[in-house]
């Protein structure tokens, strides 16, 4: 994770981060988009579906969608940064 990412996580999104990246990482194949799909696929359904449980319209789970997409500029930087911290190391 870069700098400013670990700064806004409290230690329990921290750790809950840590541990889906622990979990995903065995299943995700070198080179397999497939993999990674199916990964990002089935974390993307289980997030719904807990936004489903809290939030009563589909209106509001759009409208949280809506605004996670606006951050896909910031998140492409930190997968970036996050993937040459990996390949220097």
């Amino acid at each position: 994770m870069i700098d400013t990412e670990q700064e806004r996580m409290t230690p329990e999104q921290e750790q809950l981060y840590k541990d889906v990246y622990d979990l995903l990482t065995p299943i995700i194949k070198p080179n397999s988009s497939e993999s990674v799909m199916m990964g990002a696929g089935t974390l993307l359904a289980i997030a719904i579906q807990l936004y489903c449980c809290i939030f009563k319209s589909d209106e509001e789970v759009s409208s949280i969608l809506q605004e996670a997409s606006n951050t896909l500029p910031e998140l492409r930087v930190q997968i970036e940064e996050r993937i040459k911290e990996k390949t220097i190391h």
